[in-house]
């Protein structure tokens, strides 16, 4: 099997950040360890509300963390989070769908994805740079998202983030009693280790078969994802293909498909096309597949007729795969 790794740096140059809500509720949340974070490795636990996310970030990117291994991105780690409130009026909503996208608020920006090359700056910062080489910010699709998004009942919590040294200042807006629903740098740090993808070998032998009562049948099935410190999938994605071939080897159908999803903020795609084999001719059947993701860039995967490639400052993955019933 042959697999083509494709990866791109890109800038994020179109991340908001969020300040407390105008509510005067106490905090009824504040926590410096992660001792209440179930006891799994960062590749096969996701939390799936927002004090769990919390403590995840703690436990696997905290500064007790970084200390235990040697990290790309042990340069910046979560300090502690308080829990500020809720939305609880319109006013509210309209001060924190502002403050989403002010100019003071600390955000990522890469260099250097691949690498996680990146420094901590305010969007005013960003926004200067922009202007000075005639990029445009894309804010504009985030804000429609937030319109529909932000709602009243929202929780709002403040992340206190140190980087190389220096504390920074985060909010992030949770579903009441659910999910993170965004946030300004966790949101956009991508965990070392993406998770593990589960792959069926698909250049292979009728022992090698989809059920027994189907020989004729291999399969080829891919997934994945890459998380972020929150232990949130910015992209998930997902292949499949079943090529059909009668008793004498001869291509007979093919069944396939690709499937993905990405969070808010961030922007992908996956494709899974036949490159060659025909249907009651061949006999082999051979298929392209790839997937690409971004943040606030275009994310192109072009298809060649011999396979995909990647452009528009994303990270991704292509490869080829060939099926056919190899007899004894």
């Amino acid at each position: 099997m042959k697999k083509e790794i494709r990866l791109f740096a890109f800038m994020a140059i179109g991340f908001w950040g969020l300040s407390s809500c105008t509510n005067e509720l106490m905090p009824e949340y504040s926590f410096t360890d992660a001792s209440n974070t179930p006891n799994h490795e960062a590749s096969d636990y996701r939390p799936t509300t927002w004090p769990e996310q919390m403590e995840y970030a703690l436990k696997f990117h905290g500064a007790k963390a970084i200390k235990t291994r040697n990290a790309k991105s042990a340069s910046i780690y979560l300090e502690s989070y308080e829990y500020k409130g809720s939305i609880l009026s319109e006013q509210d909503l309209v001060e924190v769908k502002d403050k989403l996208c002010g100019d003071n608020a600390y955000i990522v920006l890469y260099s250097d994805l691949a690498n996680k090359k990146y420094e901590i700056v305010t969007i005013g910062e960003i926004r200067q740079r922009c202007a000075e080489a005639g990029i445009p910010m894309k804010l504009d699709s985030v804000s429609k998202v937030l319109d529909d998004s932000l709602q009243i009942g929202m929780e709002v919590i403040e992340c206190t983030w140190n980087y190389n040294g220096n504390s920074y200042t985060s909010t992030a807006v949770a579903h009441k009693d659910g999910s993170i629903l965004y946030e300004t740098i966790g949101y956009y740090l991508l965990e070392d280790n993406p998770t593990a993808s589960t792959e069926i070998e698909t250049n292979i032998p009728r022992i090698k078969k989809r059920t027994e009562s189907d020989p004729y049948a291999p399969v080829f099935y891919y997934s994945g994802s890459g998380t972020t410190f929150w232990g949130l999938s910015v992209m998930s994605y997902e292949f499949f293909c079943e090529s059909s071939f009668y008793r004498d080897g001869v291509l007979r159908a093919v069944d396939m498909y690709a499937q993905y999803h990405t969070l808010i903020g961030w922007s992908g795609t996956a494709d899974i096309q036949t490159t060659g084999g025909i249907i009651d001719s061949t006999k082999f059947h051979t298929f392209a597949w790839g997937y690409a993701y971004s943040a606030l860039a275009t994310v192109e995967l072009t298809f060649n007729k011999v396979g995909f490639t990647i452009s528009g400052g994303a990270d991704g993955e292509t490869g080829t795969e060939t099926h056919r019933i190899v007899n004894d």
